[in-house]
């Protein structure tokens, strides 16, 4: 009985080890199971390379987003994209994976190019065409992002649409001044100007291209001169120029508006001699040169200077079209000195023939109305009143380099046409300058009128231009006036002018005319 016991009692104990052991090892078996399950969920390193796993699967061809920042996990295999750029789904947008994988947003240097990836508005994605944003100083820049390759523009001239812009070394567009291929351009951000456009004190007029004209423009029937100097260059100027060897005047606003002693070379220079052409050709000088001045010509040293005054051309080449000599009658010396008056001209072109030195005497101006009577007191000729002028209806009764005095007014005869009227050279508002007379009855269509016109816009077409200058004068210049006629002691007539028509006293005077 005992011993029966004893075989039993193994038996059930070897059974129940078994058992216990089998157990085990199934535990064993489901504690690795339960081990290796957890590890494929979340990253997991395979040669070298990051993949990442939901539950026990690869994640492919999506977005990580793990401790705060982004993964992409290639759609091929499941590797994490690092240092590279991908083509992300579902957007199908280019995005740039940097340093262990994580996304990258604002710039980014790739190879040789840089790029910028979006900070909001689908962050991380490549940006195209404009950008603009604030620098460390706060200050704000703009930058052009190729529209197909996304690489920022740099050091080069860009057309964005219609406009011209300029991307600097650090791909920040340029604002200011800068000459490329020896055009000069004016950038801003938001591109080249198009014709004209005011920077600082000065007017430029811009090509479709972005860049400064120079040289001549005609814009809008009006010609311009736009600087060709390095400095200012494009820059349209103003006042009194020498382009060319020649010299020009222009507005305030830079239209041209006469070329400035064009007739220099035309009319000989008064001499010496105390003859009637010298006298005639002294009172052409100013001429196209020389303003109206209220009491011009009365105060020193204008009154007894030998040749053009400087100040008389300064003065002229400063005012333009719409210089009123009202607006300069406080009879200041200085203010005197910078023109010619009727009675100025008269005495300043009297003493051209008398002296031949500046700085004689007192010189030769007096009152208007009785300057011929006063070189008539003086013995220099005789004085012709209305009741012998007006003989034979006026015909041949003026002769070249007569002076004459009306109420008002005193003027000097070159010399008289068939009809009667008269060319006449004086200073009249708003300048010096030859006219016709009608004839005596009032006629416009004289032959003086047709004279005085092809002359002037023959010698002084820019002056005609200037100030739009009829050329002609009223019936009061022949009806109205005295006139002295020089005796030949004080000025003789070798050239026989006092026997000329106005005609033929201009074409000697002026070299042949037409």
């Amino acid at each position: 009985m005992t011993m029966r016991r004893r075989r039993v009692s193994w038996k059930i104990l070897g059974f129940f080890i078994l058992m216990l052991l089998l157990a085990g090892s199934a535990a064993a078996q489901s504690t690795a199971v339960e081990v290796q399950a957890a590890a494929k969920n979340g990253w997991i390193k395979q040669n070298n390379i990051w993949y990442y796993y939901k539950n026990n699967k690869k994640v492919k061809g999506d977005w990580v987003f793990y401790n705060s920042k982004y993964y992409y996990l290639k759609p091929k295999n499941g590797a994490m994209a690092e240092n590279e750029l991908v083509t992300a789904k579902p957007d199908g947008l280019q995005y740039y994976l940097g340093q262990d994988g994580v996304m990258v947003t604002g710039w980014q240097q790739i190879d040789e190019d840089w790029y910028y990836f979006n900070k909001s508005n689908t962050p991380g994605s490549m940006r195209y065409g404009w950008l603009t944003e604030k620098n460390s100083a706060g200050e704000k820049k703009k930058y052009f992002l190729d529209k197909t390759t996304g690489i920022m523009h740099a050091d080069e001239l860009l057309k964005v649409g219609k406009k011209y812009y300029y991307a600097t070394e650090n791909g920040s567009l340029l604002v200011g001044w800068k000459t490329i291929d020896s055009k000069r351009y004016y950038f801003t951000l938001t591109g080249t100007y198009k014709a004209w456009q005011q920077i600082g004190n000065d007017w430029y007029y811009f090509e479709d291209e972005g860049y400064v004209k120079t040289g001549w423009l005609t814009y809008n029937g009006d010609k311009y001169y736009l600087s060709k100097k390095a400095k200012n260059k494009g820059a349209r100027l103003t006042g009194t120029q020498t382009i060319s060897n020649k010299t020009y005047h222009f507005d305030s606003t830079g239209v041209l508006e006469y070329e400035v002693n064009e007739s220099d070379a035309t009319i000989d220079q008064p001499g010496e001699a105390h003859t009637i052409k010298n006298f005639l050709l002294g009172a052409l000088q100013p001429v196209g040169k020389t303003l109206y001045v209220w009491g011009g010509g009365w105060a020193q040293p204008t009154a007894t200077y030998i040749g053009v005054y400087p100040e008389w051309v300064t003065w002229f080449n400063s005012k333009g079209s719409s210089y009123n000599y009202a607006n300069f009658m406080d009879l200041s010396v200085t203010t005197r000195a910078k023109g010619l008056d009727c009675s100025g001209f008269v005495g300043w072109s009297t003493y051209q023939v008398m002296e031949t030195q500046s700085g004689v005497g007192s010189g030769y101006v007096a009152e208007a109305s009785t300057i011929a009577s006063v070189y008539a007191s003086r013995g220099y000729g005789a004085l012709w009143s209305q009741s012998k002028l007006s003989q034979s209806n006026y015909l041949g009764r003026f002769k070249a380099g007569d002076v004459g005095s009306m109420s008002g007014h005193t003027f000097i005869v070159i010399g008289q046409c068939s009809d009667g009227s008269l060319v006449i050279v004086h200073s009249t508002p708003p300048c010096v300058q030859i006219n016709g007379t009608t004839t005596p009855s009032g006629g416009y269509d004289s032959e003086a009128v047709e004279l005085a016109k092809q002359y002037m816009n023959q010698y002084y077409p820019s002056l005609v231009k200037k100030f739009n200058l009829s050329c002609s004068v009223g019936s009061s210049y022949i009806r109205a006036s005295n006139i002295l006629r020089w005796n030949t002691k004080t000025l003789s007539d070798p050239d026989g002018y006092k026997t000329k028509s106005a005609g033929q006293v201009l074409e000697n005077m002026f070299g042949g005319g037409e």
